[in-house]
């Protein structure tokens, strides 16, 4: 790929000459910077990885990397990628680290996170059992307070972990307290959830931020009022409204 660039040097001498390959691709991004564009902007976001995840495949709907004319497919993930992220061994580059050093949770870029986790059958399975008490611990410890999921402990289970505590309320400025109205509620598990928004509610913007992606937060809308479906770590059907 090829771009004309036009300008002054450092001296006010006119520049006007064509760029390709890196050269152009080097220009375009620090262009971009002059009008407030960021190259987390222009990514294909399902890419975004952290560096230290930066070896895990690419997920089979992002492109293949090079110079085409056309997007290319890229090819299913092999077996061998497959097992290797629902075993729970796709942590970058800090996988070979003894576990008490590795990091507490997939950062994102992990293959494991881009895979749908798999429907929860046999509620009496030690993986669903070590699964929900991995979530209720985080989430108890102040450590990873609102949410989490399976997935981001290298379990590829549907199971998700939600509570606040007033610690963790107490932490934000009171402004966020008021705006996004949180309140404490205890650790609540669920398994299978199904989460639909309720007909008619409003969507609400804040920020979020995740475990997954550490150092960071963005604005993201959810539906204000959910109706949420689903089991208790036990096998119990549950079913409630969120707000």
């Amino acid at each position: 790929a090829s771009v004309r660039v036009q300008g002054y040097d450092p001296k006010g001498q006119a520049v006007d000459f064509v760029a390709s390959g890196w050269e152009a691709r080097l220009l375009q991004q620090a262009n971009d910077v002059l009008d407030g564009v960021n190259f987390i902007d222009r990514c294909i976001m399902r890419s975004l990885c952290h560096l230290d995840a930066r070896n895990d495949p690419l997920p089979s709907d992002c492109p293949v990397l090079g110079t085409y004319n056309s997007r290319p497919a890229r090819p299913a993930l092999s077996a061998e990628e497959l097992s290797a992220a629902e075993s729970g061994g796709s942590k970058g580059m800090l996988g070979f680290l003894p576990s008490f050093v590795q990091p507490s949770v997939l950062l994102i870029g992990s293959l494991l996170l881009r895979l749908p986790a798999k429907e929860v059958t046999d509620f009496s399975a030690s993986e669903v059992e070590e699964s929900s008490k991995e979530l209720r611990n985080a989430l108890e410890s102040g450590e990873h307070p609102l949410g989490l999921a399976a997935p981001q402990f290298g379990k590829g289970l549907r199971i998700v972990a939600i509570g606040e505590t007033q610690d963790a309320i107490d932490r934000l400025t009171t402004r966020a307290q008021i705006s996004e109205e949180h309140r404490v509620f205890k650790t609540t598990i669920l398994v299978n959830p199904k989460v639909t928004p309720k007909p008619g509610t409003s969507d609400a913007y804040f920020f979020e931020r995740s475990a997954s992606v550490p150092g960071y937060e963005a604005v993201v809308g959810r539906a204000l009022e959910v109706e949420v479906e689903g089991f208790n770590e036990e096998g119990r059907a549950v079913s409630f409204d969120a707000k």
